[in-house]
């Protein structure tokens, strides 16, 4: 059922498309097209094993696994005795981010810039930590930055619009959620940006209809993936929202 288009009337914003219309993303077709180069370019540099190389994706793949104080040892051993790249002081960064050390990580994502201005993606980061320490206008700069750069970081316009809700910004962010496709193929960014919307303005059964929709389209993997900062964000939204005594 097509939820209440009060809300959405305002904006112009597009109704929440039916799960009739949209199947489960099925990632095997993405992974067989991703595969290819991604393997070829393993086989051209396997021939050529640089130490630094393989020290950096170790404590990357460390970081992606979670084990965050590892990590970071080996990022500092790493930084020690080699010059330090824009991607090994970002990749410090974002550790010191998952670590909660949110104003420490700033200080390596804007060095990570300062080493190589074309490192766009320290820029997110840097939105990515003034999120963290509610900062919110911040870090609608950082993403607007980074969008500038790579205007396919469609991450960073859900995370513009969850800052704008958390400052009462309504109007702004319903103006961002125009940009957001309904149907993207990988992403559920519309609808988490349309059920945090909802939230703000009082509208639980659309809230509820859209994060139903975005479960049930991009399976629950990716539905997990995006429901920490949505928390987040609510939280903030509703101490807002709450009369004070």
């Amino acid at each position: 059922m097509i939820p209440n288009k009060e809300i959405w009337t305002i904006w112009n914003l597009p109704p929440i498309i039916s799960g009739k219309t949209m199947k489960r993303i099925n990632p095997s077709s993405l992974a067989l097209v991703l595969c290819i180069p991604i393997l070829a370019q393993f086989s051209t540099f396997a021939s050529e094993p640089s130490v630094p190389e393989d020290s950096y994706q170790e404590a990357f793949a460390v970081f992606k696994a979670g084990q965050l104080n590892e990590a970071l040892q080996r990022v500092d051993a790493l930084l020690a005795k080699t010059p330090a790249e824009a991607r090994t002081l970002e990749l410090k960064g974002r550790i010191l981010l998952g670590l909660g050390k949110y104003q420490q990580a700033q200080d390596f994502f804007f060095n990570a810039i300062d080493k190589n201005p074309e490192q766009y993606s320290a820029h997110f980061y840097l939105g990515e930590s003034a999120f963290r320490l509610e900062h919110w206008g911040e870090a609608v700069q950082y993403y607007k930055i980074y969008l500038n750069k790579v205007p396919t970081g469609k991450l960073a316009v859900l995370k513009m619009i969850y800052c704008h809700l958390a400052s009462r910004n309504l109007t702004d962010a319903a103006k961002w959620i125009t940009t957001l496709d309904p149907v993207d193929e990988l992403h559920p960014y519309y609808y988490f940006a349309r059920a945090a919307l909802a939230y703000s303005t009082g509208k639980t059964s659309e809230y509820q209809e859209a994060l139903q929709q975005a479960r049930t389209i991009y399976g629950n993997d990716v539905y997990t993936e995006l429901e920490p900062d949505l928390l987040f964000v609510l939280k903030k939204i509703k101490a807002n929202n709450t009369p004070a005594p």
